[in-house]
């Protein structure tokens, strides 16, 4: 295989192989060849120059990972894979570690931990999560344990607490002060 579009084509087509015409083409050379012809010129407008390769590996493992059924991919799973693809490939960064993929990870790990997952904070992927809605703001991000810049930090001075910095503030208080969590909630309120 000497150039990008025979590759594909050749990977693509083996790919499609594993799977039946849609019911309405079936039988029909012509349409079935027309359907193949478009999703091939589909994955080409989409894959990249340099790294085809690698990327048609991912998009095609993507593609089949969200089909729900045996039948050839629907127009929209397969331009939704090539995106996909496309911008995981296209935002890594120098140490290999695709930036979307990174951040989607954190907000999984926040979700469920409620704090930054371990080895990847850095105060722009912080930036990204407050700016996606994940974190409300610096001050909760600095809260749940993020990494936050200087300036960053500044800011989070300033700003009002959140919902789970101001309970955790009432049940210490009220630990310390010997009194009820109504109490100590007054006590910060007034």
């Amino acid at each position: 295989m000497n150039t990008r579009e025979e590759y594909i084509a050749v990977v693509f087509n083996e790919f499609l192989a594993r799977f039946s015409a849609p019911r309405a083409i079936q039988g029909n050379q012509k349409a079935m060849q027309q359907d193949a012809n478009s999703m091939l010129a589909t994955v080409l407008r989409f894959a990249p120059r340099a790294g085809y390769a690698a990327w048609m590996d991912g998009m095609l493992i993507r593609l089949g990972d969200n089909m729900i059924t045996r039948s050839w991919p629907a127009p929209g799973e397969l331009t939704k894979a090539c995106k996909a693809e496309a911008f995981i490939r296209q935002d890594t960064t120098k140490d290999g570690i695709a930036e979307s993929a990174a951040i989607l990870r954190m907000i999984n790990w926040f979700n469920k931990f409620r704090g930054q997952m371990p080895g990847h904070g850095n105060p722009a992927r912080t930036q990204a999560l407050i700016q996606q809605g994940v974190l409300e703001n610096e001050r909760v991000a600095k809260f749940h344990g993020f990494d936050l810049s200087d300036e960053q930090g500044c800011r989070a001075e300033s700003q009002k607490m959140g919902l789970a910095e101001s309970q955790t503030h009432i049940r210490v208080m009220a630990k310390l002060g010997g009194i009820s969590e109504t109490e100590a909630e007054t006590l910060l309120n007034v």
